[in-house]
């Protein structure tokens, strides 16, 4: 394990536990950064001085209970733990969140093959009819320009 997680590896960790802590649904979304400094200390210094870089994280949750309740929390990350306690955070304002009808998590809307980029990770799945269909959507919607 790496000591310097990624964005992916905090999310997946924030996850991964909210979900080994009961929760029915979490989204988390973790944003670093990384600022890097260059100066001059003084003019008789010839070359530049780099400052050791700066390294922020932040990682939002919205965990959902299953039973109209969801709550949004957010704090400063750079380690799998204080992925955790975020989620434990969550998981505490949880408890005492007022119920609601539009609670989510939403509904999973049914995948189509059309209208995919060059990196979507559904290129493998889909089969050569789907492309076919989605080239001939395409010059239909062309042609039906006026």
């Amino acid at each position: 394990m790496s000591d310097n997680p990624t964005s992916e590896e905090l999310a997946a960790a924030a996850v991964s536990h909210g979900a080994s802590r009961g929760l029915p649904a979490i989204e988390a979304h973790v944003e670093c950064t990384t600022t890097h400094t260059v100066t001059w200390d003084s003019a008789a210094v010839l070359s530049a001085v780099s400052l050791p870089a700066q390294k922020r994280g932040r990682l939002w949750v919205r965990a959902y209970s299953g039973d109209g309740r969801v709550v949004a929390v957010n704090g400063a990350v750079q380690s799998r733990a204080a992925a955790q306690n975020v989620v434990d955070k969550a998981l505490s304002q949880l408890e005492n969140a007022p119920r609601t009808p539009f609670a989510g998590p939403p509904e999973r809307y049914e995948q189509t093959g059309a209208g995919l980029g060059v990196y979507d990770r559904r290129h493998a799945s889909i089969e050569d009819a789907d492309r076919e269909e989605a080239v001939n959507e395409n010059v239909e919607d062309a042609r039906s320009v006026d």
